[in-house]
């Protein structure tokens, strides 16, 4: 997910969720998986996952570390 779609999940502003996922970056809680082309930016954006899910093989795949992130903003939101 990127920055962008958690703070929309989590329904929360840009600014809130940039400052959240900087601090969730720096306790190990994600990271950084790959970098995605969106329409609304020129450059690419950073998909983020739980940091359990971005060690490398094959049980390591977006649609589990996304959905893995999606819960835990789930329970963030309340």
């Amino acid at each position: 997910m990127t920055l962008q779609e958690m703070a929309r999940g989590a329904c929360v502003g840009l600014q809130a969720a940039r400052h959240t996922v900087q601090a969730m970056r720096r306790a190990g809680q994600i990271t950084p998986l790959q970098e995605r082309a969106v329409a609304y930016r020129n450059r690419k954006v950073l998909e983020y996952v739980p940091a359990s899910m971005a060690e490398p093989g094959p049980t390591c795949t977006e649609g589990a570390g996304a959905a893995a992130l999606g819960h835990a903003l789930l329970a963030w939101k309340g």
